[in-house]
């Protein structure tokens, strides 16, 4: 009787062709056809119905929290100029002032508490706010001054006062692109919504939805559909 010769592991372990396994000598190409992305898109003009307040972190309060994470040992503090703080908050552009378009997009989705039909939860992936560039920044019309407001900074029974420098727009307005799942909501409910978020959440600092004032208010002031690109 002859010997039989033993495989080795790659030959036992070798890994069939797909002919092999279709059983077939070709290999069959199948054909998907992705469908398009459904959004719709909508532009709306705002208009400010009570003051806007803003303050944004600095690059020098950026700066300074890195310092601490990296322990990087701290400078001595150096004397406050109004001035200068105020201007590092405000960044200038060609027919206003950049702010987050991502103000608005919190504003509607708080304001779903007020409405039925429109969890939080969808919400948050159903719509997203642009500025009309497509960017994550908005162009807010208006002429800004300085404003200064008491407050106390520390904790428990540590607390100082300070003075914090804030930009303040008396009159304002801007534009916003706004991004919405069509099968889940309508362009009714975005326009409610938006409506909802100005009248009872606002936006900026001390807006009613975090300190119960009534700054950063706004209605819509125009609204067009845009076609949408999918």
């Amino acid at each position: 009787m002859g010997r039989r010769s033993l495989k080795t592991p790659a030959q036992l372990y070798r890994k069939k062709s797909m002919a092999e396994r279709c059983g077939t000598g070709k290999v069959q190409t199948l054909s998907v056809k992705i469908p398009p992305i459904r959004q719709e898109r909508a532009i709306f003009e705002i208009e400010g119905t009570s003051p806007l307040i803003v303050h944004p972190w600095t690059a020098k309060a950026k700066r300074e929290l890195l310092d601490k994470h990296r322990k990087i040992a701290r400078p001595p503090r150096e004397a406050k100029d109004p001035d200068a703080l105020y201007e590092s908050m405000l960044f200038p552009v060609k027919g206003g002032y950049l702010q987050p378009a991502i103000w608005f997009k919190k504003a509607m989705v708080s304001a779903c508490r007020l409405m039925q039909g429109v969890p939080m939860t969808e919400a948050k992936m159903l719509i997203h706010v642009f500025g009309l560039d497509g960017g994550n920044e908005i162009i807010v019309e208006g002429d800004p001054h300085r404003i200064e407001d008491m407050v106390r900074v520390g904790k428990g029974l540590n607390k100082t006062a300070d003075v914090r420098i804030r930009a303040q727009f008396d009159s304002w307005r801007t534009k916003i692109m706004v991004l919405y799942h069509p099968i889940k909501l309508s362009a009714a409910q975005i326009a409610s919504l938006l409506q909802e978020s100005g009248t009872w959440n606002g936006v900026g600092e001390r807006r009613p939805q975090t300190e119960g004032n009534t700054f950063g208010l706004y209605r819509i002031a125009k609204a067009e559909p845009v076609k949408a690109t999918g």
